[in-house]
């Protein structure tokens, strides 16, 4: 987790009277069964299949198609060539892609 958004999710939990009790990142796994927007993160291959982008939301109720589908053509340009593997390894992160976090409010 980066320092500025543990301050800023502290901060706000704080002003609205709760105390964290527990943090736990998640990193997204290669066998998820489950297609939510980041499931392709370590296979990119999958947004460009059009089946799985319909069963996800953010691309199934996509207003702008073109944009989608420009997308999805420099998706498969930058896999053919391996840009997206160095872009990958650049931002490489082990700190997990989601942080759950338990907040418990504080007695008045």
């Amino acid at each position: 987790m980066e320092p500025y958004e543990r301050i800023e999710t502290s901060s706000a939990l704080r002003a609205a009277g709760f105390t964290i009790a527990a943090r736990e990142p998640y990193a997204v796994r290669d066998d998820l069964r489950d297609w939510f927007l980041y499931c392709g993160k370590n296979r990119p291959e999958l947004y460009l299949d059009s089946r799985v982008r319909a069963g996800i939301s953010a691309f199934a109720k996509a207003r702008d198609r073109d944009e989608i589908e420009r997308g999805v053509a420099r998706l498969g340009s930058d896999i053919a060539s391996g840009r997206i593997a160095a872009v990958r390894r650049k931002y490489a992160w082990d700190g997990g892609d989601y942080m759950f976090t338990v907040a418990v409010r504080q007695a008045a």
